[in-house]
């Protein structure tokens, strides 16, 4: 990640007691930060990345805590979110979007069905 899209935009400190999931949260209900995209699995996870960093817009995933249940929830919630300044999300959606259409569908990669849904023998 080339710059981080959580830091002060006017290079201000923010205060030091501080967490980082508190000045995330503070910034998402100033609007300086977005939720760009809720990450459905971690393969989607490093492909988006690899999108950003190409086009070298700031960002941050943040992932959902690892417990003992929480593949339970990744269907509702998936696995995190990323994240970016205001600024770039519209850019960052489109080229999110544009990625997303070119990624072949289940039907598509595997034309006689789902190898999972195979029965075993």
């Amino acid at each position: 990640m080339s710059e981080d899209p959580t830091s002060g935009s006017d290079g201000a400190p923010t205060p030091a007691d501080e967490t980082r999931a508190e000045e995330i949260q503070r910034r998402l209900k100033e609007g300086d930060v977005v939720v760009l995209h809720r990450l459905s699995d971690r393969f989607e996870h490093q492909e988006i990345e690899q999108v950003l960093q190409a086009e070298d817009i700031p960002y941050e995933v943040r992932l959902s805590y690892e417990t003992a249940f929480s593949y339970l929830f990744t269907p509702q919630r998936g696995v995190g979110v990323v994240l970016c300044r205001a600024d770039d999300a519209e850019r960052a959606r489109s080229l999110i979007g544009a990625f997303q259409a070119t990624e072949p569908s289940v039907e598509e990669a595997f034309p006689g069905g789902d190898p999972e849904d195979e029965p075993e023998s």
